[in-house]
């Protein structure tokens, strides 16, 4: 087994753990508190800090799906 087969199997398994679901609801508060600032922005430097902090946190949010996708397609090729 590769380590990125081992990283996938580890993330696949944290993530769908009940608590995932806590944490996702933790983080879709974020985002959006994060999308208040964004809007509320002094400047431009200010709307591109919130842009890249809100794309991390859609990156967690989704690395359940991700990681799902990632396998699919490694099994796919090996076929």
């Amino acid at each position: 087994m590769s380590d990125f087969q081992k990283l996938d199997e580890d993330i696949l398994a944290l993530t769908g753990k009940p608590e995932w679901a806590t944490l996702l609801s933790v983080l879709e508060a974020e985002n959006n508190a994060a999308l208040q600032n964004q809007l509320d922005a002094p400047d431009w430097g200010e709307v591109k800090k919130w842009e890249g902090y809100r794309s991390a946190l859609q990156f967690v949010y989704n690395l359940r799906e991700y990681t799902k996708t990632l396998v699919e397609q490694a099994a796919d090729a090996d076929v």
